[in-house]
Protein backbone atom coordinates (compact mmCIF):
# COMPACT_ATOMS: atom_id res chain seq x y z
CA UNK A 1 0.00 0.00 0.00
CA UNK A 2 2.12 3.26 -1.14
CA UNK A 3 -0.44 6.06 -0.29
CA UNK A 4 -1.64 6.93 3.36
CA UNK A 5 -4.56 5.37 4.99
CA UNK A 6 -8.14 7.84 4.43
CA UNK A 7 -9.73 9.16 7.50
CA UNK A 8 -12.58 6.00 7.04
CA UNK A 9 -9.42 3.28 7.12
CA UNK A 10 -8.44 5.16 9.83
CA UNK A 11 -11.86 4.72 11.97
CA UNK A 12 -12.04 1.21 10.85
CA UNK A 13 -8.61 0.81 12.51
CA UNK A 14 -10.20 2.56 15.71
CA UNK A 15 -13.37 0.65 15.71
CA UNK A 16 -10.88 -2.58 15.35
CA UNK A 17 -12.57 -3.47 11.65
CA UNK A 18 -8.72 -3.63 10.74
CA UNK A 19 -7.29 -4.85 7.32
CA UNK A 20 -3.70 -6.86 6.89
CA UNK A 21 -2.83 -4.31 4.11
CA UNK A 22 -3.84 -1.20 6.93
CA UNK A 23 -1.52 -3.05 9.48
CA UNK A 24 1.10 -3.48 7.11
CA UNK A 25 1.17 0.14 6.72
CA UNK A 26 0.94 1.63 9.77
CA UNK A 27 3.98 -0.47 10.51
CA UNK A 28 5.92 1.18 7.73
CA UNK A 29 4.64 4.41 8.05
CA UNK A 30 5.12 6.81 10.84
CA UNK A 31 2.62 9.70 9.50
CA UNK A 32 0.14 7.35 9.54
CA UNK A 33 0.86 6.14 12.84
CA UNK A 34 0.74 9.65 14.29
CA UNK A 35 -2.58 10.67 13.18
CA UNK A 36 -3.84 7.40 14.55
CA UNK A 37 -2.44 7.69 17.80
CA UNK A 38 -3.65 11.45 17.58
CA UNK A 39 -7.06 10.25 17.13
CA UNK A 40 -7.31 7.63 19.40
CA UNK A 41 -5.92 10.37 22.20
CA UNK A 42 -8.66 12.87 21.01
CA UNK A 43 -11.33 10.12 22.19
CA UNK A 44 -9.90 9.15 24.91
CA UNK A 45 -9.83 13.27 26.39
CA UNK A 46 -13.47 12.97 25.05
CA UNK A 47 -14.52 10.03 26.98
CA UNK A 48 -12.91 11.58 30.20
CA UNK A 49 -14.31 14.88 29.54
CA UNK A 50 -17.66 13.21 29.63
CA UNK A 51 -17.52 11.60 32.35
CA UNK A 52 -15.83 14.25 34.12
CA UNK A 53 -18.89 16.42 33.30
CA UNK A 54 -21.23 13.62 34.24
CA UNK A 55 -19.52 13.31 37.52
CA UNK A 56 -20.28 17.06 38.46
CA UNK A 57 -23.78 16.52 37.44
CA UNK A 58 -24.68 13.94 39.55
CA UNK A 59 -23.21 15.15 42.99
CA UNK A 60 -24.95 18.71 41.89
CA UNK A 61 -28.17 16.89 41.36
CA UNK A 62 -27.53 14.56 44.63
CA UNK A 63 -26.98 17.63 46.64
CA UNK A 64 -30.25 19.08 45.59
CA UNK A 65 -32.33 15.65 46.31
CA UNK A 66 -30.53 15.78 49.26
CA UNK A 67 -32.06 19.07 50.41
CA UNK A 68 -35.42 18.55 48.94
CA UNK A 69 -35.66 15.37 50.91
CA UNK A 70 -34.36 17.31 54.27
CA UNK A 71 -36.39 20.49 53.67
CA UNK A 72 -39.69 18.76 55.46
CA UNK A 73 -37.90 17.39 58.36
CA UNK A 74 -36.27 20.74 58.98
CA UNK A 75 -39.34 22.23 58.83
CA UNK A 76 -40.89 20.23 61.53
CA UNK A 77 -37.90 20.28 63.89
CA UNK A 78 -38.16 23.75 63.89
CA UNK A 79 -41.95 23.90 64.32
CA UNK A 80 -41.95 21.15 67.39
CA UNK A 81 -39.52 23.26 68.80
CA UNK A 82 -41.35 26.41 68.48
CA UNK A 83 -43.90 24.93 70.15
CA UNK A 84 -41.86 23.57 73.15
CA UNK A 85 -40.27 26.62 73.47
CA UNK A 86 -43.72 28.38 73.67
CA UNK A 87 -44.60 26.14 76.36
CA UNK A 88 -42.10 26.32 78.57
CA UNK A 89 -42.53 29.99 78.12
CA UNK A 90 -45.94 29.75 79.36
CA UNK A 91 -45.45 27.31 82.28
CA UNK A 92 -42.86 29.45 83.31
CA UNK A 93 -45.50 32.49 83.27
CA UNK A 94 -47.68 30.73 85.01
CA UNK A 95 -45.33 29.60 88.36
CA UNK A 96 -44.15 33.08 87.98
CA UNK A 97 -47.61 34.80 88.35
CA UNK A 98 -48.74 32.30 91.15
CA UNK A 99 -45.57 33.23 93.24
CA UNK A 100 -46.39 37.00 93.05
CA UNK A 101 -49.94 36.96 93.66
CA UNK A 102 -51.90 35.57 96.15
CA UNK A 103 -55.26 36.97 95.24
CA UNK A 104 -57.30 34.68 92.58
CA UNK A 105 -57.86 37.76 90.13
CA UNK A 106 -54.50 38.41 88.74
CA UNK A 107 -54.17 34.28 88.43
CA UNK A 108 -57.70 34.46 86.30
CA UNK A 109 -56.63 37.36 84.20
CA UNK A 110 -53.20 35.11 83.80
CA UNK A 111 -55.13 32.14 82.78
CA UNK A 112 -56.96 34.18 80.04
CA UNK A 113 -53.82 35.65 78.74
CA UNK A 114 -52.47 32.35 78.77
CA UNK A 115 -55.31 30.64 77.24
CA UNK A 116 -55.38 33.41 74.18
CA UNK A 117 -52.07 32.51 73.42
CA UNK A 118 -52.04 29.13 73.32
CA UNK A 119 -54.93 29.45 71.02
CA UNK A 120 -52.75 31.66 68.82
CA UNK A 121 -49.93 29.30 69.03
CA UNK A 122 -52.33 26.30 67.93
CA UNK A 123 -53.33 28.81 65.32
CA UNK A 124 -49.70 28.68 63.99
CA UNK A 125 -49.21 25.33 64.27
CA UNK A 126 -52.10 23.81 62.66
CA UNK A 127 -51.41 26.59 59.69
CA UNK A 128 -47.77 25.01 59.14
CA UNK A 129 -49.17 21.57 59.77
CA UNK A 130 -51.74 21.76 57.59
CA UNK A 131 -49.75 23.27 54.41
CA UNK A 132 -49.73 20.42 51.43
CA UNK A 133 -46.05 20.76 50.96
CA UNK A 134 -43.59 22.57 52.87
CA UNK A 135 -42.92 26.39 52.76
CA UNK A 136 -39.33 25.56 51.08
CA UNK A 137 -40.92 23.90 47.84
CA UNK A 138 -43.89 26.80 47.35
CA UNK A 139 -41.76 28.35 44.54
CA UNK A 140 -41.39 24.50 42.91
CA UNK A 141 -45.46 24.12 43.43
CA UNK A 142 -45.93 27.83 42.01
CA UNK A 143 -43.79 26.87 39.31
CA UNK A 144 -45.35 23.61 37.57
CA UNK A 145 -49.16 25.00 38.62
CA UNK A 146 -48.20 27.85 35.92
CA UNK A 147 -46.39 24.97 33.61
CA UNK A 148 -49.77 22.79 34.24
CA UNK A 149 -52.38 25.90 33.43
CA UNK A 150 -50.16 26.82 29.72
CA UNK A 151 -49.84 23.10 28.46
CA UNK A 152 -54.15 23.18 29.06
CA UNK A 153 -54.09 26.27 27.72
CA UNK A 154 -52.00 25.03 24.72
CA UNK A 155 -54.05 21.96 23.94
CA UNK A 156 -57.58 24.11 23.51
Amino acid sequence: MSRHLSSNEISDWILKHRTVEAEQHLDACADCRAEVAAFETTLLLFRASAHTWTDRQLASETQTLRRIQQAPFRNMVQTFGLAAAMTVVCVLSVLSIRQRSFSSAPVVAAAAELRVGDAALLERVDGQISQTIPSSLAPLDNALSWETASRATARR
